[in-house]
């Protein structure tokens, strides 16, 4: 970077006037980030040389992790991912100049281009307190790789170092990281020896794709949480003692409680603290997907059991305080909003919390992001469209869910009514059957009925032709015929039906 020299020096003068002057932290180190004109004058060396005695006589040498004869120091870390080179990446890079951090951590994919050139023009006013990891679209073509790792002072992909008193290790997804490879073996060796420093309270890991996450709209495997990084290295984060584990790849925020590797299960992690913010000595360590730096978002489409925040909708840095015994981390928006934040302790007087069985909270409804491409440095992303999320309600053990029990209930009363529903079917069928054969009977007395009214009519024109015949007294007894007809059908009708009734119901069936 330009004037790397001059920014350096002020950044000195910031950083140790901020270790021995915490009082005055804010309002130092901007006069001595903005008096550049004012470094060359004999007032600021002398300024310079009284801080230096100040040290002198505390006795301490100028370190952020020394203790400090005004209060405890602390080191001030950021870190962001999948930045691209558009206005909100601009807009991150303030961000960051806003938080005034000792340390920015880029977790990978920077230009989304052929030529680094935008991003390192765009991170110019941060460039010398960055360090670089590497991502899958850092390594698409040889010459755009060497010109980060160049850049950046770098021979290889993965390498670790100290701020204060944090370790930080930063891993290579894009190169091979199978047990028994060289990053293997580095990484393990690096942990052992970085678990067994007493001058190391705290381990960041930082890598681009992540090991755990919810599910989005990325389309690339590996935003998903990658199955052969968490079964090859999780168990050793858990064995080091590892605090906090950085990603991007995914373009949204996510971060985790506290968890262990599952061996049975190593897509299903042990959750070990179910607070949404203060963690006292927890197990396992929290993982945190940052990749929010400004090339565009990804939407998210549910939320995993195991993930205690998470947001789509702003870029935003990762922002953390550490001391001695505290680490303060808060996601920050570039609209200078803090969406998340939570504190882990690690006094010895703190009693470990442990805790397995968190309850999901209620989901809401998330947003999808239209994915977009960078044309100009002007134009800011995203375009949101709302849309809702299919959430799974976990099965209770031990317990019936309400469905259940009205279905329970609605069995019970349908076993109930079954003998009353069967009783009065064989009604409706007995009825059924008396009015059948009824009819039929009264079928056979009406063709009965209507041969012998033949008969007669046969007879009658039989007779019509014999003068003799008394035609009146012909008339009379059709008529009385046909009443008799009538009255031997009425009675057959009533005779039929008692009889038939008092067939079926002879054994004392409940007939109702």
């Amino acid at each position: 970077m330009t004037n790397k020299p001059k920014f350096d020096s002020m950044s000195r003068i910031s950083r140790i006037f901020s270790l021995y002057f915490p009082f005055w932290t804010g309002r130092s180190s901007k006069i001595l980030s903005s008096s550049t004109s004012f470094y060359h004058t004999k007032h600021l060396r002398n300024l310079y040389c009284i801080i230096i005695a100040a040290s002198l006589i505390s006795g301490t040498i100028a370190s952020s992790g020394a203790p400090s004869a005004f209060g405890e120091p602390y080191v001030n870390i950021a870190a962001a991912g999948d930045w691209g080179c558009t206005g909100n990446t601009q807009d991150t890079v303030k961000n960051v100049q806003n938080q005034n951090p000792d340390l920015l951590l880029a977790l990978g994919d920077y230009s989304y281009a052929n030529s680094p050139g935008c991003w390192f023009d765009t991170i110019r006013p941060v460039g010398s307190i960055t360090k670089v990891g590497i991502g899958n679209h850092d390594v698409e073509d040889t010459a755009l790789l060497s010109s980060y790792l160049n850049n950046f002072g770098l021979t290889r992909q993965y390498y670790s170092y100290k701020v204060g008193n944090v370790h930080v290790l930063t891993m290579a997804t894009e190169e091979t990281f199978a047990k028994g490879s060289q990053q293997y073996n580095f990484v393990l060796g690096d942990l052992q020896a970085a678990s067994s420093d007493p001058n190391i309270k705290w381990t960041i890991v930082n890598l681009h794709v992540p090991l755990y996450a919810s599910p989005n709209t990325c389309g690339d495997s590996g935003c998903a949480g990658d199955k052969d990084l968490r079964e090859t290295y999780h168990p050793l984060f858990d064995k080091y003692s590892v605090d906090l584990v950085l990603a991007g790849h995914v373009h949204n925020y996510q971060r985790s409680y506290p968890m262990t590797y599952n061996s049975q299960n190593p897509s299903d992690p042990k959750v070990t603290s179910c607070s949404k913010s203060t963690y006292s000595n927890p197990e396992g360590e929290i993982y945190a997907i940052v990749g929010t730096g400004g090339v565009n978002l990804h939407g998210l489409s549910g939320k995993s059991y195991f993930i205690a925040s998470q947001q789509d909708s702003k870029f935003g840095i990762f922002d953390m305080h550490i001391s001695a015994n505290t680490l303060e981390a808060k996601f920050i928006d570039n609209a200078g909003t803090i969406l998340d934040q939570f504190s882990i302790n690690k006094k010895v007087n703190i009693k470990k919390i442990v805790s397995t069985e968190c309850s999901p909270e209620p989901m809401p409804t998330f947003k999808s992001v239209k994915l977009l491409a960078s044309d100009s440095k002007n134009e800011y992303y995203p375009v949101v469209m709302p849309f809702k999320v299919n959430y799974v309600n976990p099965v209770l053990p031990k317990l019936k869910t309400f469905e259940s029990l009205v279905r329970a209930y609605q069995d019970r009363v349908h076993d109930e009514d079954t003998p009353k529903l069967k009783i009065e079917k064989i009604r409706q069928n007995i009825h059924t059957q008396i009015s059948q054969k009824i009819e039929k009977k009264l079928e056979d007395v009406k063709l009965k009925d209507k041969a012998d009214n033949k008969d007669v009519k046969d007879e009658e024109t039989t007779t019509a032709s014999d003068s003799s015949w008394p035609l009146e007294d012909v008339k009379l007894k059709d008529k009385a015929d046909k009443s008799l007809a009538s009255a031997i059908s009425e009675n057959i009708k009533q005779k039929l039906k008692k009889k038939l009734t008092s067939k079926i119901f002879s054994s004392g069936f409940p007939f109702r």
